[in-house]
């Protein structure tokens, strides 16, 4: 590993982890460096960006995982982005880039360079980030500069079957007089076709886990060490886009895709809402009767109950809990105290607490129990962050006692007792998929 300083491999480490966040003893782990000296560092960084005003984030812990969030004053801008489709076309700069990768490829930056007249290093690390361009080995010429091409990424997204079906130009051979329509040539071929075609194709990881063999994460570790093949290649880098037409092998095997199941669970108190049981904590996994590898659709807490949906449809589970798809669910608390309207008002503007910004959608008052001192809340909501329900019932000043997930994306429980499933209809199926 490179002399770098500490704190500044700490915060790289934390900072990819992205949501999930990265705990303690992975990052002591990775890094090589002493529990407590990371604790201590980490604990130094986050007071030094707590302090710088110019900066807008800040470095949260929560059971020694550690997290980078925005920082609250910056709560209205981000409930703005959140409601704003938010575009997620080329900039003009990349687009010229490709145009002349596409149609000179192989090429190297200095050639693209002399063609665009400006440094083009920034729009070719967005390129290859966004994996329509890749390296494809050096130039024999003094200094060996990097040449780069298109990828299958780059005709899937565009909607074509083979680089030669590349719009003409009024002339191939010379680039260096484009214009704004040749450059905006690719985003006109963005059409039905390309999402005909993408719809088609998927990640080799995630066919791999369809199919049973192994979970995404660990279908990618087989692929780097050499262990699975596509029509008889091995396949050793990520990436790799396959279709229905393709044969994967996994250490020789043939692997055979399995069709997706989904069920609906009552979910009792006691169980973790994870593929591994622990003592004293079951799993959920284990109330469904089925040999196919299923997964939560998102997690319960072990001492909550109610709506949970299980599948083997990863792609589903991602778009259902993704915070930007704004699932709701609608839950039924039991807290502690009597609450009044001014707090029940709280619960539908953006809550600020313990470094998350939180937006409730609706909540009312089912019932109340004078004599219990205790109210009965049924408060929805639409991204479900870790603990959300019970993170801001405590910042009204209301702890839960008990909660149960009455609601998911219009699935409710029906007349399914506590620990019971039943498989969703094809009808529930193509509802949550809409």
């Amino acid at each position: 590993m490179p002399d770098l300083d500490q704190t500044a491999q700490l915060f790289a480490l934390v900072f990819v982890s992205g949501d999930d966040g990265i705990d303690l003893q992975s990052i002591s782990k990775i890094t090589g460096f002493d529990r407590s000296a990371v604790q201590s560092d980490l604990e130094s960084l986050s007071n030094r960006l707590e302090e710088d005003q110019q900066n807008p984030i800040k470095l949260v812990e929560n059971d020694q995982v550690y997290r980078l969030v925005t920082k609250s004053k910056f709560a209205p801008l981000l409930k703005k982005y959140y409601q704003t489709p938010v575009a997620n076309s080329l900039s003009k700069a990349s687009l010229e880039t490709l145009t002349i990768i596409a149609y000179k490829q192989p090429v190297t930056r200095i050639e693209v360079d002399k063609i665009r007249g400006v440094n083009s290093s920034g729009a070719i690390s967005r390129l290859v980030s966004r994996e329509l361009i890749q390296e494809s080995g050096r130039k024999a010429e003094v200094g060996r500069p990097l040449l780069y091409t298109t990828t299958n990424f780059f005709l899937d997204y565009f909607g074509l079957k083979k680089i030669d079906d590349l719009p003409e130009l009024p002339d191939p051979e010379d680039l260096n007089n484009i214009d704004d329509d040749q450059i905006e040539l690719f985003q006109k071929h963005k059409n039905r076709e390309s999402k005909k075609i993408m719809a088609q194709l998927e990640r080799l990881q995630k066919r791999i886990a369809q199919a049973g063999v192994a979970s995404r994460r660990k279908a990618e570790e087989m692929i780097v060490n050499g262990q699975v093949k596509v029509n008889g290649k091995i396949i050793t880098k990520l990436g790799k886009k396959v279709s229905s037409d393709d044969i994967v092998y996994v250490d020789n095997k043939k692997i055979n895709e399995e069709s997706f199941e989904y069920y609906l669970l009552n979910k009792p108190a006691g169980y973790v809402s994870s593929n591994r049981s622990y003592p004293n904590q079951p799993s959920v996994i284990e109330l469904i009767k089925t040999k196919t590898r299923i997964f939560s659709v998102g997690r319960l807490d072990q001492d909550t109950t109610g709506v949970l949906l299980l599948t083997n449809d990863g792609e589903l589970t991602q778009k259902l809990t993704h915070p930007k798809h704004r699932i709701k669910r609608t839950y039924a608390a039991w807290v502690k105290g009597i609450v009044n309207e001014d707090e029940l008002e709280q619960l539908t503007k953006p809550i600020r607490f313990d470094g998350e910004i939180y937006f409730p959608q609706a909540a009312r008052i089912l019932k109340v129990d004078q004599k219990r001192q205790e109210s009965l809340i049924e408060i929805t909501i639409a991204e479900g962050k870790n603990h959300e329900i019970k993170k801001i019932l405590d910042f009204i000043g209301h702890p839960v006692i008990k909660l149960n997930r009455d609601m998911f994306d219009g699935i409710t429980i029906g007349n399914l007792k506590k620990g019971q499933y039943r498989a969703l209809s094809e009808q529930e199926v193509e509802k949550i998929k809409r």
